[in-house]
């Protein structure tokens, strides 16, 4: 079946790295490299990048910020997708300054290269190593306020690395296994991505909406007392019984479908 989606926001690549002190584990940086092939605020580069305190003694550094050739679009992308990232959950970025850069990246030889250069700094990341390629289809992909339909190509890699002005950053990546037994890895590539949105009334705060005053009929009843035939039980250690049998069947169905779904639907990062 073909799925028609609008409106598109972006469509391009985002490969991601935090790196960590090999000894405390505490992040000392990360970025967030956008290359834009289509969007309704044009095309372009644009790297977010955040420095700890003790990263580089160079001052024209200070914690980072947001590198780009199109100031618009850094701009979107930035207060729309990247600050709700998990990566990004800590970091100050509506203190980081947005500078003019020539932004550019090769991929070859097993080697996703990018680099960002001002008039007194170059920038240098690299990702190295694939570690596996899975496609991630992410309906309402929560961002502050708004969802988006996110799909994308993530590829963990097995090593990466950040050069200030030729020095290289002091940290590590993190190469573990999520879930499902695969690696993961806190630096990954991200290819054939799009987000389509942002989606009017979607997400996990507007199924409330349809179903508030279905929730008015919802009695509760005490586990010890008798439920009647056909109730829907919900028994936190065997305290209370939530019987719906007198609503309508197809609302019915509604309401455990939700449940189900909140239930179910408790995410954790699966980008890595």
């Amino acid at each position: 079946m073909i799925d028609i989606k609008r409106p598109v926001f972006f469509s391009g690549e985002n490969p991601c790295m935090t790196l960590c002190n090999p000894e405390t584990k505490q992040v000392v940086s990360v970025a967030s490299y956008w290359h834009c092939t289509d969007s309704p605020h044009g095309i372009g580069h644009v790297l977010v990048l955040w420095l700890g305190s003790d990263v580089t003694a160079d001052p024209v550094f200070g914690q980072g910020g947001i590198f780009t050739d199109n100031l618009d679009l850094a701009k979107v992308l930035v207060n729309n997708l990247t600050q709700h990232f998990p990566e990004f959950k800590d970091v100050p970025t509506a203190a980081l300054e947005y500078t003019d850069a020539i932004c550019s990246h090769k991929y070859a030889e097993d080697c996703y290269h990018v680099t960002c250069r001002t008039r007194d700094i170059e920038i240098a990341i690299e990702w190295t190593g694939v570690l596996d390629r899975k496609q991630i289809v992410w309906p309402e992909f929560p961002a502050g306020p708004e969802f988006y339909d996110l799909t994308t190509v993530i590829c963990p890699c097995r090593g990466g690395n950040i050069r200030l002005n030729g020095i290289f950053i002091d940290g590590k990546i993190d190469v573990t296994q999520s879930p499902d037994g695969q690696p993961a890895s806190s630096a990954f590539l991200a290819f054939a991505e799009t987000w389509i949105g942002p989606l009017a009334g979607k997400g996990v705060r507007s199924l409330f909406l349809p179903i508030r005053s279905a929730f008015n009929h919802i009695r509760i009843i005490q586990a010890k007392k008798k439920t009647p035939k056909g109730s829907l039980f919900l028994r936190p250690k065997g305290f209370v019984a939530v019987s719906i049998r007198s609503l309508p069947r197809t609302c019915s169905a509604l309401i455990s479908i939700r449940i189900l779904c909140l239930v179910i639907n408790r995410k954790k990062s699966i980008l890595q």
